[in-house]
């Protein structure tokens, strides 16, 4: 297996240098254009050099196409290979997948209008009309750029979360190994049936005794196991080390990094520090001699305590994963969220300055008094600070959509548009044109108004990819959730009995805070959790004054009548319906990951210390209000399920 991911870690190499290969050789051609263009408005010419010169470009870009359709198929391959030997999860697969769909459209969409028009520039006479093809050429040349830049990024990072899916599995492995082992040494014990429930759950390290049949062959033979346990085990940690720097240099790397990128890089390096604190390799080492030395009850205890060490290792990587891969989620929702916030207030700003546009509307420059003049100044003042928030929120989604594949660049150059348009706008109206900046201001709030609306599919979108429902993930969460508190408690008290006996040591220290960590982890997912749970109570708002205004203008139009006030009656429409739909956007963050508890004995139920605080807020609430208003949109036939669910998991925590 261990081949397998290097395998792959080598095409994936060579998949991101042909990005980058790419991403150089794009800037390389749209750099000529620029100097292309630059020279023509300078001089006014466009000689047969040029002319030589752009037909490079068009030779370049077709190169440059043919590259990444190359590329495509050997991403597609790597696809196949990855699925044949279920190196990772669907959701990873899909991820890849979606990753080579986006280079797809940037081929047929941004990369095709470029040839299109450096071919019509190529193929035309006059000056104007080269530069007008040359210009849009330019314009996509940079869109396909961004593009690249922007794949460049997204194949990073899902590389990382892979390089930690694959250490979070080999580590379980590991683990399972390790347990499988030292089983194999313990002699098999029936339970009485008159012992106590006390007796049973006394400590395991206590009761365990070695399989004193063992032969010195077979010990021999466990012993070599063992080693191979070691040894992977030892390449498992120089892997975590690269990959705990790998992460950390990204993050430091990018302009505007995801903070959790960060946050997992340090826990990585710490998980993997904590196990060679622990002497998990000395550990592995230790009973391997023993076996050979005929030492198994030595052989058992330092391969149990190597065993607990991996198993918290394996335990914490998957938590670091189940962060990361939440916090993707949660991090795009939240951004969108407040982007359509924010678009809708300059949205109703951009529209009331339309309004006031339309009162000091007039034919003629010179009709204007100083105190109107004073008002298309101010205008032209609020329109600009407008068309900044504007591209503000536009630069922000542009650096989320380098981390995150649900936002979509088109949203950005949406944006960007408005944010231009407004910006011509108030260059008219500081020019007293009113007539002029009127159909520009209506254009500019247009685009924002489909940027929101487009956000808004996105969110709606990636709601529907995470799960079957809002209600299903919810559950799917706290049910992880549950069972990795339920865990980490054991870890709590199996940690708490040995500080009883041994007292704080450094190395019982060092455990508390690794303990520490991944309660944070799931306290973070809790709270993820909490809103969602408060958020989903949401229910849409009133849509009858916009109904009303629909039939208002249901009957001018068919009255005939469609003049300006009409034009701003519906956009105005749009808007309050953007309101509306906001307010049914409900936070449904994660997705469904495989919960595995612990296959070690634990102790009984009622001794569990009871779950994270926030957590238990959440059963109780929804389990003592079963018919309370965060249950109003949960379909029929998911209510009875839901009772079910939830009162059996507050039983078993009460």
């Amino acid at each position: 297996m261990d081949e397998l991911y290097q395998d792959l870690a080598t095409e994936q190499e060579a998949e991101q240098y042909g990005l980058d290969e790419l991403f150089d050789e794009q800037s390389e051609a749209t750099g000529v254009v620029d100097r292309l263009l630059d020279k023509i408005r300078k001089f006014k010419e466009f000689s047969h050099a040029d002319k030589k010169l752009l037909q490079q470009v068009v030779e370049s870009q077709e190169e440059i196409e043919k590259k990444a359709n190359e590329l495509i198929t050997g991403m597609e391959q790597t696809t196949a290979d990855i699925e044949k030997n279920q190196l990772f999860e669907p959701e990873t697969i899909q991820k890849y997948q979606e990753l080579q769909e986006l280079m797809k459209e940037a081929l047929s969409e941004e990369h095709q209008e470029i040839l299109r028009k450096l071919n019509e520039a190529m193929a035309q006479q006059e000056l104007s009309e080269q530069e007008g093809s040359m210009t849009e050429a330019n314009f996509n040349q940079e869109q396909f750029q961004q593009q690249l830049e922007r794949l460049k990024s997204l194949y990073q990072q899902m590389i990382m979360q892979q390089k930690l899916e694959a250490a979070a599995k080999q580590a379980q492995d590991l683990a399972d190994q390790q347990e499988e082992l030292m089983d194999s040494l313990v002699v098999s014990e029936s339970v009485d049936s008159e012992t106590t429930d006390s007796q049973q759950n006394t400590d395991t390290n206590q009761v365990q005794q070695v399989d004193k049949s063992l032969e010195q062959s077979e010990l021999n033979d466990v012993a070599q196991k063992e080693d191979r346990i070691k040894q992977e085990s030892d390449k498992l940690s120089d892997k975590l080390d690269t990959l705990g720097n790998e992460m950390s240099e990204m993050a430091e790397s990018q302009e505007n990094p995801a903070p959790q990128i960060q946050k997992v890089a340090d826990e990585v390096k710490r998980l993997n520090q904590y196990a060679k604190d622990q002497n998990l390799s000395k550990n592995l080492q230790n009973t391997s001699q023993n076996l050979r030395n005929s030492q198994p009850q030595d052989a058992l205890q330092s391969g149990s305590e190597a065993e607990q060490t991996m198993t918290e290792l394996a335990q914490g990587l998957d938590n670091a994963l189940e962060f990361m891969e939440g916090s993707n989620a949660d991090q795009t929702l939240t951004a969108m969220r407040e982007a359509v916030k924010s678009g809708l207030y300059l949205s109703h700003l951009h529209e009331n300055a339309i309004n006031q546009t339309r009162d000091l509307l007039t034919t003629n420059m010179q009709e204007y008094i100083p105190s109107e003049i004073l008002r298309l100044q101010q205008l032209a003042g609020k329109e600009l600070s407008t068309a900044n928030s504007i591209e503000h929120i536009a630069n922000k989604l542009w650096e989320l959509g380098k981390q995150q594949m649900q936002v979509d660049p088109k949203i950005v150059w949406q944006l960007n548009e408005s944010s231009d348009a407004l910006k011509r706008a108030a260059r008219a109206l500081e020019d007293r044109q009113t007539n002029l900046a009127l159909p520009i201001q209506r254009q500019a709030l247009a685009d924002l108004n489909q940027a929101i609306f487009e956000m808004l599919n996105a969110m709606a979108q990636m709601n529907q990819q995470m799960g079957a429902g809002g209600l299903q993930d919810m559950l799917e969460q706290l049910q992880q959730l549950a069972q990795s508190q339920e865990q980490l408690n054991q870890m709590a008290q199996n940690l708490s009995q040995q500080m009883r006996e041994q007292g704080r040591t450094p190395g019982l220290q060092q455990r508390l805070e690794r303990l520490a960590g991944q309660q944070q982890l799931i306290r973070e997912a809790t709270e993820r959790l909490a809103e969602l749970v408060e958020e989903a109570a949401e229910m849409l708002g009133s849509l009858q004054n916009v109904a009303e205004e629909m039939a208002d203008v249901e009957r001018k139009l068919e009255q005939g009548t469609l003049n300006d006030d009409v034009i701003e009656q519906q956009e105005r429409i749009v808007t309050r319906m953007l309101d509306s739909l906001k307010s049914l956007q409900k936070r449904d963050v994660g997705k469904k990951r495989k919960a595995e508890v612990a296959k070690r004995p634990t102790t009984p139920l009622q001794d569990v210390p009871p779950l994270h605080p926030e957590l238990l807020k959440i059963v109780r609430e929804l389990e003592t209000n079963p018919n309370a208003k965060e249950l109003e949109n949960i379909p029929f036939q998911y209510r009875e399920q839901l009772r079910q669910y939830f009162k059996a998991l507050s039983q078993k925590i009460q």
